[in-house]
């Protein structure tokens, strides 16, 4: 499994892609921002990865990567996608983001 950062003109977000032989099952979720897990809080279950980037109000959606789930072999899950309002945002905001989560 890895995890692969998708970028387009609107949208940012990170995928979970199994590049195995088989299916892959999902045991456990991890993601850390500035090297501190996050909890998983609120009503998209993201609320403090987005606070502790200052992305809330860029949240549009997320897969269903929990413990227990398969993923098959050459698919591909999503984990969460934000919105990129300005052009610039991808100059701004990405370097960022690539700099400080980290996912396991």
């Amino acid at each position: 499994m890895e995890v692969f950062y998708k970028t387009n003109v609107d949208n940012f977000g990170y995928s979970l892609v199994n590049n195995g032989l088989g299916p892959a099952i999902i045991s456990d979720k991890k993601i850390f921002v500035d090297g501190k897990e996050i909890d998983y809080s609120g009503f998209s279950g993201f609320d403090d990865f987005l606070k502790k980037l200052g992305l809330e109000d860029r949240y549009i959606g997320q897969g269903v990567i929990n413990p227990g789930i398969a993923i098959k072999s050459g698919r591909s899950e999503k984990i969460i996608l934000f919105k990129l309002d300005e052009p610039d945002d991808r100059e701004k905001i990405l370097p960022e983001i690539y700099s400080r989560v980290q996912s396991r």
